[in-house]
C-alpha cells in the first residue's frame, strides 16, 4: 500500500493536513478540499484488498476497482442524520480513499454516555437504533457496530465506519466461511462464520447498552479464549442492570431487554431495530419517539425506483 507521509494532495482536489486516526480498515485525515474549500475527513483504506467483503455477486468477475466503486457509491446514497455522510471517494495510486462530513468535537459513545443521564443514555441507544433501522431497510448489515464506531457530536449520535457493510441478500446468499467484524461485539452465529443478519447488529446493540449501564462488558474480557468461550456459551451477569430503574411505571425492564439482545440464536432476538425502539421506550416510561422531519426525508431521498428498469435505461443511453 503506498504511504501518504510524502503526499499533499489526493485526487487532485484534497490537500492533507493532518493524521485524525487509524484502525484496522485504514487512516484518517483532516483534509481540505480544494473545491469547496471546506474541511473533510479522507479516510485512505489500507487493508490489502485480499481481504475486502464485497455486497456484489460474483465479485470474481470484476474488476477490484469497478467493485470498490459499487461499495462507495452504496456509501454514498446513506443520508440519514445519525449516519456520517460520505461526500466523495476516488483512487489515490491504486488505493481507495473515501470523504466524509468533519465532525464537530466528537466523543465516543461510552465516554459521553458515562457522563450524561439515564435519559440521554436512552436517547443515544433510540438515535443508534433508528441508524440501523434506517441501514436495514436499504438492506445493509453493518457487521461492525461497536462504541468506535459510534460518535457523539454536538449531541447526537453518528454512526461511522461501513468497511465491512454487506447487502443482506447477498448476506443470505453466501457461506462467510469466517468471521468478520470484532470479537467483543460479535454475534455467536458471526462468530462460528455464519452469515450476519439484521439479529447480529441488534446482538452488539446489546452488548452496548450493558456498557451503557454497567460501566463494563457482560462476558469476561481478560483473554480471548475466555471471551469467545463466553459469547458462545456463557450468559451476562444481569445483576448491574436490574439496579437501573428507569422509571417507576415502566412496562419493560432494562435487564429483560438486553437479554432478548444477547441471546445465543438469532431467531430469538428482536427481529428490528424498531421493536427495540419501542422496547426501551417503555422501559424509560415514555412515550416512542417521532420520527423527525430529518429521519422521514432520508427515507425519501434514499428511495429506489419500483418497475421503472425500462425508463433508467433510456436515460441512462442518453448520458
Amino acid at each position: 500500500m503506498t504511504s501518504l507521509s510524502e503526499k499533499k494532495l489526493i485526487g487532485k482536489r484534497y490537500i492533507i493536513e493532518k493524521e485524525l486516526g487509524r484502525g484496522g480498515m485504514g487512516v484518517v485525515y483532516l483534509a481540505t478540499d480544494r473545491l469547496t474549500r471546506e474541511q473533510v475527513a479522507l479516510k485512505m483504506v489500507m487493508i490489502s484488498r485480499d481481504k475486502l467483503v464485497f455486497s456484489s455477486k460474483s465479485i470474481s468477475t470484476f474488476d477490484l476497482d469497478v467493485a470498490l466503486a459499487k461499495e462507495f457509491r452504496l456509501l454514498s446514497s446513506l443520508r440519514h442524520p445519525h449516519i456520517i455522510s460520505v461526500l466523495d471517494y476516488g483512487f489515490e495510486e491504486g488505493d481507495p480513499y473515501f470523504t466524509m462530513e468533519l465532525l464537530n468535537n466528537p466523543q465516543g459513545l461510552l465516554d459521553a454516555a458515562w457522563n450524561e443521564s439515564e435519559e440521554v443514555r436512552i436517547r443515544y441507544l433510540v438515535e443508534l437504533l433508528q441508524a440501523l433501522t434506517y441501514i436495514h431497510r436499504r438492506g445493509v448489515i453493518h457487521r461492525d457496530i461497536k462504541p468506535h464506531n459510534i460518535l457523539v457530536a454536538d449531541g447526537k449520535i453518528k454512526v461511522l465506519d461501513f468497511g465491512l457493510a454487506i447487502l443482506s441478500e447477498e448476506a443470505r446468499q453466501i457461506s462467510m466461511g469466517r468471521a468478520s467484524g470484532t470479537i467483543p461485539y460479535m454475534a455467536p452465529e458471526v462468530l462460528r462464520g455464519n452469515a450476519p443478519s439484521e439479529a447480529s447488529d441488534l446482538y452488539a446493540v446489546g452488548i452496548i447498552t450493558y456498557q451503557e449501564f454497567a460501566k463494563k462488558h457482560p462476558f469476561n474480557v481478560s483473554s480471548v479464549s475466555s471471551l469467545i468461550r463466553d459469547i458462545l456459551e456463557g450468559h451476562p451477569d444481569l445483576e448491574p442492570l436490574e439496579r437501573v430503574i428507569l422509571s417507576k411505571n415502566a412496562l419493560r425492564s432494562l435487564s429483560d431487554i438486553v437479554s432478548n439482545l444477547l441471546e445465543k440464536r438469532p431467531d430469538d432476538r428482536p427481529q428490528n431495530a424498531g421493536q427495540v425502539i419501542v422496547e426501551l421506550s417503555e422501559a424509560a416510561g415514555t412515550p416512542v419517539p417521532e420520527e423527525s422531519v430529518a429521519i422521514r426525508n432520508s427515507f425519501l431521498e434514499s428511495a429506489s425506483f419500483i418497475g421503472r428498469d425500462m425508463e433508467l435505461k433510456q436515460l441512462t443511453d442518453a448520458f
